[in-house]
């Protein structure tokens, strides 16, 4: 009974982080955008979504279960990323993700420090903004 409670749950968080990221898109005009999704049987163990603008693309989402995490999972999503583009690539992260971006090839662009009534000033933890390009 466990699992036919939680699977719901599951796709309707899916469905509405879903909706919110096409509201997202409407307003920032972006031209495409892709999502992958990986599932084991009918367990969802991580999803990507990544967003084609005219001179660059952004990983705007990239999120690997717990209990999926470390057996090549994210690199598979982010090589899908990479590989569907030529353009710059963009995303953001904090320091305990930026060792794992670097190595895909992505370089550091600048560090933010948020604002003061941000959630993670409040953890007290930088935001780092990170590039891949495509040769």
């Amino acid at each position: 009974l466990f699992p036919l409670v939680i699977w719901p749950i599951a796709a309707l968080a899916l469905a509405l982080l879903i909706y919110k990221h096409y509201q997202y898109v409407q307003r920032n005009k972006c031209e495409l955008t892709w999502m992958w999704v990986v599932k084991k049987g009918r367990s969802l163990c991580g999803f990507v979504i990544c967003e084609d603008f005219i001179d660059y693309s952004v990983i705007s989402k990239l999120t690997v279960l717990t209990k999926h995490q470390r057996k090549g999972i994210g690199s598979v999503l982010i090589d899908s990323c990479i590989d569907r583009t030529d353009k710059p690539v963009y995303l953001f992260c904090n320091s305990k993700l930026r060792g794992f971006y670097q190595k895909f090839g992505f370089k550091e662009v600048d560090r933010y420090k948020e604002s003061k009534s941000s959630l993670r000033q409040f953890l007290n933890f930088n935001v780092y903004m990170m590039v891949f390009k495509n040769h």
